[in-house]
């Protein structure tokens, strides 16, 4: 039962790394996306030294920020689950050496 429940952590696990590194990359690419918008055609200089920022980047920070906790969440989520198969295993090393020795008198 315990080997079962560590396989489910071990794929669950998995597929939650997997999904991190798809999000990761989506985000990776928005960012990029986003910046290259943001420059547009006359790039950086557009903007006068004493100006603030853009009617669109605001968006894209609460955008960046969302997408932040998100990430924050999926790897916080990733830590529990490591922590969990962490605990799963020792549990099951532990149940395999109890069943390893003779429990009976010698």
């Amino acid at each position: 039962m315990l080997e079962e429940k560590v396989r489910h952590l071990e794929v669950s696990s998995a597929s939650m790394a997997e999904d991190l590194c798809r999000k990761s990359a989506i985000i990776q690419s928005f960012v990029r996306e986003s910046r290259t918008e943001a420059a547009g055609p006359a790039g950086p200089a557009r903007r006068g030294a004493g100006a603030g920022p853009g009617p669109g980047e605001e968006g894209l920070r609460e955008m960046n920020k969302k997408l932040q906790n998100l990430l924050e969440e999926q790897l916080t989520k990733n830590l529990h689950l490591a922590q969990d198969l962490e605990s799963l295993s020792q549990e099951l090393a532990q149940l395999r050496k109890e069943q390893a020795t003779p429990q009976g008198p010698p």
